[in-house]
């Protein structure tokens, strides 16, 4: 399982019509094939901005490729495609997920190539490449 984390933080004056977009989207989207549970949570702060944070599991990585339709998954916000302007700044993680009751598996997210991430398997401990969002 993967866990994809998107985190945003929207100026006072973009807030309300982001929530008013992202809203239309949630309402009319279909669940990806893959994607096992979606939850969107955002925040007011003190100074009237807002910060957010969408988090989704997925089956695997190769459902959030093809969900996603690009290769860059860490910097290609899909829930957020044409509404980048109401947002100063976001980032996106992916994590490796476990339930608590399962043994852990050696399995690591890891960066492949540049923009490519995949799972694989990890015994060595060595990877070509650095993982993305999984402390080793």
């Amino acid at each position: 399982m993967i866990v994809r984390v998107l985190r945003g933080h929207v100026e006072p004056n973009h807030a309300t019509m982001l929530w008013g977009q992202l809203s239309e989207r949630l309402a009319h989207a279909d669940v990806p094939e893959g994607q096992l549970s979606a939850t969107f949570g955002r925040q007011v702060h003190g100074d009237g901005t807002e910060s957010f944070v969408y988090v989704t599991t997925w089956r695997d990585v190769e459902s959030i490729y093809a969900w996603a339709g690009e290769a860059d998954l860490v910097s290609t916000p899909r829930f957020l495609r044409g509404l980048e302007e109401l947002v100063d700044r976001f980032e996106v993680q992916h994590y490796l997920g476990f339930q608590p009751d399962e043994p852990a598996d050696d399995k690591i997210v890891e960066q492949r190539e540049p923009g490519r991430v995949t799972s694989s398997q990890a015994r060595t401990g060595r990877t070509q490449a650095a993982p993305v969002g999984v402390p080793r």
